[in-house]
């Protein structure tokens, strides 16, 4: 106001700020004006900004997912890489793994990554651990100790199969020692038959194509 009268300054309005968009945290604008009397008058204003980050890290996983090894293997977990907002925070990642190679079954290698804002991410790598000897076998393979040393009713139903020497082999109940005893080699045992392919089978069914001709011969010479 000059001599009782209002004067826009808006043209000569100065500011300084230190706002940076890009990174959270807290700024000031500052406004300044000056006015043509003499000496100058200033007056100054501040604005205070607040930058808040909702955006989630980026999570990348090392090679395959998923990752399947075979039972007792090694595991080398290759980790992974977390950038927020163009920077590298693959320090922060926190992992969590249930990984057991001593035993077959599904696994999980949790990475989880926060940025100091409350903006978490997490990924998750399965682990498939596979029993080899297993699938060979067709069945569990027993690891109390030798053939000789299972249980009996685990012996008879065939159920399980041993490692002699890292080589499976099925293990049979003997009628004759009424012991288990070791078996063949997982993988040369004999198919067994289907029942249709049976002996017995096949000539009850050629009995039944038999008894069908006689009682159609009977009925004719009935009628």
């Amino acid at each position: 106001m000059i001599d009782g009268e209002k004067v826009d300054l808006t043209s000569k309005l100065q500011h300084r700020s230190n706002v940076n968009t890009g990174v959270a945290g807290d700024y000031e604008v500052k406004y300044w004006v000056r006015d043509d009397s003499n000496p100058p008058l200033e007056t100054e204003i501040y604005r205070y900004v607040e930058i808040i980050d909702k955006t989630k890290p980026i999570l990348e996983i090392f090679g395959d997912n998923p990752i399947q090894l075979n039972i007792n293997s090694k595991y080398t977990d290759l980790g992974a890489r977390a950038t927020d907002n163009g920077i590298d925070i693959s320090n922060d990642i926190k992992t969590n793994s249930n990984v057991d190679t001593s035993n077959a079954g599904e696994y999980s290698v949790i990475y989880t990554v926060n940025d100091g804002h409350n903006n978490k991410t997490s990924k998750t790598r399965k682990v498939i651990i596979t029993d080899s000897n297993e699938k060979l076998c067709g069945e569990p393979i027993w690891e109390g100790g030798q053939c000789e040393d299972m249980p009996q009713d685990m012996c008879k139903n065939n159920s399980h199969s041993v490692l002699y020497e890292n080589t499976p082999y099925h293990c049979q109940w003997s009628q004759h020692s009424t012991k288990c005893e070791k078996g063949k080699a997982c993988g040369t045992r004999p198919e067994i038959r289907p029942p249709s392919q049976e002996p017995w089978l096949q000539r009850l069914s050629q009995c039944s194509a038999v008894v069908k001709i006689i009682y159609i011969t009977i009925l004719m010479d009935v009628l």
